[in-house]
């Protein structure tokens, strides 16, 4: 795996940013498809700071995998986007402080590259949380996420997505 990040400040509230991805012998062997080659994923954001505690973040990505398809047959969708309206910023070195955050993403399952949220990819729908410092170098953070997938994972079709995720981090 290879990849670059570009970012750049339009101004002092606004920053956008791109990033290119390559994937090198990537492999798909299942229920009739047959895919062996490297994979190229590119993806474009901004955030900006729409009042003194409101941010507004937006990202949309897109892959050149093609021509494999689901558990019903549907070609997977090799795009995506997301974008979130947070209010406050946390900082871990902060004690006490939060912030409050709503999302929406149609997020293909090809159109991106991150292992540590695998959760949020093939979803179509809506996330509310929330972030919180107990004490310093510890976040806790509880959200909800209700949807659909965007590509069936079964072969009854496309299923509701409902997380609930409590998590407790530690910074060293």
């Amino acid at each position: 795996y290879s990849s670059a990040r570009l970012k750049y400040n339009l101004s002092p509230v606004t920053a956008i940013g791109a990033t290119y991805g390559r994937l090198n012998e990537v492999t798909v062997a299942e229920k009739g498809n047959n895919f062996q080659d490297s994979v190229n994923i590119w993806e474009a954001g901004f955030n900006t700071k729409l009042a003194d505690n409101l941010t507004l973040m937006a990202a949309y990505s897109k892959s050149d995998l093609d021509g494999v398809t689901d558990s019903v047959g549907s070609e997977v969708v090799n795009d995506g986007w997301f974008s979130e309206l947070r209010y406050k910023q946390h900082n871990p070195s902060d004690v006490g402080s939060f912030a409050i955050f709503t999302n929406y993403r149609n997020v293909g399952a090809f159109s991106t590259i991150d292992a540590t949220v695998d959760y949020t990819e093939n979803v179509r729908g809506w996330t509310l949380g929330f972030d919180y410092v107990p004490m310093e170098n510890t976040t806790i953070e509880v959200f909800y996420t209700t949807g659909t997938q965007v590509n069936a994972t079964s072969t009854e079709g496309r299923q509701d997505v409902d997380i609930f995720r409590a998590q407790m981090e530690f910074y060293f």
